[in-house]
């Protein structure tokens, strides 16, 4: 959300941030109900402004281990008119960080002392394929250095055996 090619990151409005449940048994359904003795919070939503800014996700991501599984951002573009893009990102399965999707959920253009509009309207199809496009750009970036920290680790393993 920070570097898609075109745009700048204006604002993060909404951060989903998780934390999968340490030692869960593969066949633990549903919560039965009975009280656990050691308490655990798998989801949080943070909604506001500067969200990511904040102390209290700083924290959920650096001490406890948490990640973000979802959020949504508004991104302006460089060029062009300048309008402001809501998206928003996430993994349907948070739990393996899979099933990636992206969602444009509006356009704020702008008003005539240039900011932008608090009224969002609906993308076009040409703005749709134009984010999209961008998105999955840096979707594909990411995953591929991913994959390059992944096989570096694993040559390293390889090599202090």
């Amino acid at each position: 959300m920070s570097e898609l090619d075109g745009y700048v990151r204006r604002d993060v409005t909404d951060v989903y941030v998780y934390k999968p449940r340490p030692n869960k048994s593969k066949d633990e359904s549903e919560y039965d109900g009975r009280y656990e003795a050691d308490p655990h919070i798998e989801k949080v939503l943070m909604r506001g402004n500067g969200v990511t800014q904040s102390k209290l996700l700083n924290d959920l991501i650096k001490i406890q281990n948490y990640y973000i599984s979802r959020v949504e951002w508004i991104a302006t573009e460089r060029l062009g008119k300048g309008f402001g893009f809501d998206i928003e990102a996430m993994f349907s399965d948070p739990e393996d960080c899979s099933g990636f999707s992206y969602l444009l959920r509006g356009v704020y253009e702008l008003e005539d002392d240039g900011r932008l509009s608090k009224r969002r309207r609906p993308p076009t199809k040409s703005e749709i394929d134009t984010v999209s496009r961008v998105i999955e750009q840096k979707a594909k970036e990411l995953v591929r250095r991913l994959e390059e920290v992944r096989e570096s680790a694993a040559a390293l393993k390889v090599v202090a055996a």
